[in-house]
């Protein structure tokens, strides 16, 4: 990813978790459903938490979050979280 060495698992784990927000992306875009698997949403969540907010905000990485609405469900918290504004 450009921000230093990571073991392999870590790896494959940040990557999971980035191809899960494109797919929200795209999935927005193109207007059709864009409910992730709340797993998925779990896990997209503390792979990028364990980054560290110094990694998470660099340029070219995530934007600053977005505070959820009250009572927003999982995946918006999570979106937020990366910048998202759902």
């Amino acid at each position: 990813p450009g921000f230093g060495s990571m073991p392999m698992d870590n790896l494959v784990g940040f990557m999971a978790a980035e191809l899960a927000v494109h797919v929200w992306d795209l999935a927005r875009t193109a207007k059709v459903d864009e409910r992730l698997d709340p797993a998925l949403v779990k896990f997209t969540l503390a792979t990028w938490k364990s980054l560290g907010e110094d990694v998470l905000r660099m340029p070219g990485m995530m934007g600053a979050a977005v505070k959820p609405a009250a009572g927003a469900d999982a995946q918006t918290k999570m979106l937020n979280y990366l910048g998202r504004t759902v």
